[in-house]
């Protein structure tokens, strides 16, 4: 009995063809065939000084994240010695294609991206930054950054622009999706943002307790 079944198993796997809605198994490999894309054909046609939308401005959304918060005693002044990684993210039509990119060699010199400052600060420090592209088009940009800014008032103000770097840029819209603050930072301060999604600039502001 047990040779009996194993024939049959055998049987049903290598002879009889399965078949869903008509089609058998090897039809359907065959009618959706996977194409692995090159990378190269991103950049066909792509000019990394030319904004995804020429003579308009581009959307950037901010999410913030902060690791570390601390003040010091720094000459006359006190500062805020700040941990925070800024994720920039927009749309670029240019990309369509089917997976994720990412770790590309020179990538990031290689797509057009906004330049995104921190005017505010004494001490502006890049840890790292990475870049991905998705299927729908999106782009992100991830600095992790070290920055020190004055406190007034009990507060330490974030203040972010879009500066073009020629003439003929148009500043592009910021705005806030998120802040996130980690268990140990939120004990020490708590936030709020302005003029947000209204200019080009747009400020954090890191509320000590």
């Amino acid at each position: 009995m047990q040779f009996f079944n194993v024939i049959l198993f055998l049987n049903l796997i290598f002879i009889t063809p399965i078949s869903i809605y008509g089609h058998t198994f090897e039809d359907i490999i065959i009618e959706r065939p996977i194409r692995r894309i090159d990378v190269r054909e991103l950049f066909v046609e792509y000019y990394n000084n030319e904004a995804p939308v020429i003579g308009q401005p581009t959307n950037i959304k901010l999410q913030l994240t902060i690791y570390d918060f601390q003040t010091r005693q720094y000459e006359n002044s006190k500062e805020g010695i700040i941990f925070i990684k800024i994720h920039q993210s927009w749309s670029d039509h240019r990309f369509n294609f089917k997976g994720r990119v990412t770790s590309l060699p020179d990538l990031e010199e290689r797509i057009w991206k906004p330049n995104i400052c921190v005017i505010n600060a004494f001490d502006d420090k890049l840890i790292s930054k990475h870049v991905d592209i998705f299927e729908n088009s999106m782009v992100s940009y991830t600095e992790l950054k070290r920055l020190s800014i004055p406190v007034v008032n009990g507060n330490v103000t974030i203040n972010f622009e879009d500066i073009p770097l020629t003439e003929n840029e148009i500043q592009n819209t910021l705005s806030i999706s998120k802040v996130i603050l980690k268990p140990s930072v939120a004990m020490k301060i708590s936030y709020e943002v302005e003029g947000n999604n209204t200019q080009s600039m747009v400020s954090l502001i890191l509320k000590i307790k």
